[in-house]
């Protein structure tokens, strides 16, 4: 049955003004979500294997198309634009796989990393998708790298220091040859592994590099650190990064990591970073650049994913079991209870896509529009993937 916009309105605003989800039924009947995408999604299957699986949105449904097994957990996914799919492993990791999910084939390329380092669950293309570059971490030193690969072969051929301990995400500037890096200040033991709530302060930062000009494309890049923004919380761990275009500001997802796991919900969970013209602000001066969301108790300190919307930033926290949307001076605008909620996509007007426990739900201003029951359970980030 076809509904009014006005009636719509009405709907949507009612959801709004409380705050409050709309009961599902209720969205699905009357709000047709018509997406220009698929989704990339990995999970784990049963007896502890895991896989990834591209699904389409069919009558308010997301069926499963096409899926492959991979070697262990998975973190990030990227689509690339010959169509294939990067998937980078979770931290501790040790590979990159690359899939072709409509080919005829289940063609999977594989890339794996030397023992002594380990990758920490983020890779992005740089210089127009020649060149893949990873967060990773030397175990015995505990130093921070950017891994660069060839995108053709994903063998690693140069290593960089990431600016800090602990890389995790990496962003790129969209108009811009720069790249933002979150690391994450935890330290690693060469025996132990990550200490993620161990008594000594984290050493976080959000690292910025200039991606040098490069005449020949066949010439390895250089990255240059360019800046430095340290956060003035000795617990809490930058994790996942989004860059809001229109107000050229940064948001980063904040992770609190306190000595044995002490409840930390009076701590914010998101950062905005004002990102300077370099030429008109000197490095190292960033402590007034960056200002801190309110805190948020029912986050419990966690964030998860993080997508810039038109008006500011939307969170996850899968530990907290809610999603909050923020506007670009910090402030909450809604809040919305979920089931696990975990990664987020933004698309259109303000609409965005967001994976919990056994679903996936289109949000819209404090909103739930319609939501779509899977048969697995989605682990860590999606990814969208056009018709």
């Amino acid at each position: 049955m076809e509904i009014s916009r006005r009636k719509l309105f009405y709907i949507l605003l009612a959801g709004i003004a409380s705050k409050s989800i709309l009961d599902a039924s209720i969205a699905a009947k009357y709000f047709s979500v018509e997406l220009p995408f698929g989704l990339i999604i990995t999970w784990r299957a049963a007896a502890d294997k895991y896989q990834v699986g591209m699904f389409e949105f069919v009558t308010n449904k997301w069926l499963l198309r096409k899926s492959i097994p991979l070697p262990s957990r998975a973190h990030q996914l990227t689509v690339l634009p010959d169509r294939s799919i990067l998937i980078t492993a979770r931290r501790p990791g040790d590979w990159l796989f690359r899939w072709w999910p409509e080919r005829s084939q289940h063609e999977v390329q594989e890339g794996w990393l030397e023992s002594g380092l380990q990758y920490n669950g983020h890779s992005m293309t740089v210089c127009d998708h020649r060149w893949i570059l990873s967060s990773a971490t030397e175990k015995i030193s505990d130093s921070g790298l950017l891994i660069l690969h060839s995108t053709n072969t994903l063998q690693p051929v140069k290593l960089f220091d990431s600016g800090g301990k602990d890389p995790h995400d990496i962003m790129i500037h969209p108009q811009q040859p720069i790249i933002w890096v979150a690391n994450g200040g935890v330290h690693t033991h060469p025996d132990l592994g990550r200490q993620s709530y161990s008594e000594q302060a984290l050493h976080a930062s959000i690292a910025q590099f200039d991606i040098d000009s490069i005449e020949n494309s066949a010439a390895i890049p250089h990255f240059s650190l360019s800046n430095i923004f340290y956060l003035n919380h000795a617990w809490l761990s930058p994790r996942h990064l989004s860059f809001q275009q229109y107000s050229h500001k940064l948001g980063v997802a904040l992770q609190c990591l306190t000595p044995r796991n002490r409840v930390c919900g009076d701590v914010p969970t998101l950062a905005i970073i004002s990102i300077p013209a370099s030429e008109s602000h000197d490095q190292g001066d960033t402590a007034d650049l960056i200002h801190y969301g309110q805190a948020e108790p029912d986050m419990l300190g966690y964030a998860g994913d993080i997508t810039a919307t038109r008006s500011g930033f939307l969170l996850s926290s899968p530990r907290g079991n809610v999603i909050s949307e923020w506007s670009l001076d910090g402030r909450l605008q809604y809040r919305i209870t979920a089931d696990k909620p975990c990664g987020l996509l933004s698309y259109g007007s303000g609409h965005s896509v967001v994976s919990q426990r056994n679903g996936v739900f289109h949000y819209y201003k404090g909103a739930l529009l319609s939501i779509s029951k899977l048969h697995i359970n989605p682990d860590n980030h999606i990814a969208s993937f056009p018709y």
